[in-house]
């Protein structure tokens, strides 16, 4: 795994980009690494997904985790995780080896959320989340 992070951050990024960006639309897969941006539109679960690959993590305890809190609201399946993965690794969002998997997806709002996680339980931290969104997205 360490490999193939050294190997993606010695390619030449300039201005390539690939994260994730949340809208009153849904949430999208915004990818400018061949200098054409596409823009995928991605489920509640496919979300959650790229969400729960932020760091290294086994496909054991990944599914574990989504077993036990589903995705999206919904239950999910050995084979339909592993559907989801194969899928996101043909996109190149996700790097694997020796069945831990990394997510290439970067997820501009992540220490907006973490913070509001880990310190903050009332309403502003709803409110900096959707003022960082606006701010970043619009």
């Amino acid at each position: 795994m360490i490999q193939l992070i050294s190997q993606w951050r010695a390619k030449p990024h300039e201005s390539t980009l690939l994260h994730l960006q949340e809208t009153f639309n849904g949430s999208f897969v915004i990818d400018s690494r061949s200098g054409k941006p596409t823009q995928t539109l991605i489920s509640t679960p496919e979300r959650e997904l790229l969400l729960l690959l932020d760091s290294i993590i086994s496909f054991d305890r990944l599914l574990k985790t989504v077993q036990k809190d589903g995705m999206g609201g919904e239950a999910i399946s050995k084979a339909q995780l592993y559907s989801l993965l194969q899928v996101f690794t043909e996109r190149d969002w996700v790097i694997s080896e020796n069945n831990n998997w990394l997510s290439l997806v970067i997820d501009p709002l992540f220490k907006i959320r973490f913070t509001c996680k880990a310190y903050d339980s009332s309403n502003s931290c709803k409110l900096r989340t959707a003022m960082a969104a606006h701010q970043t997205f619009t």
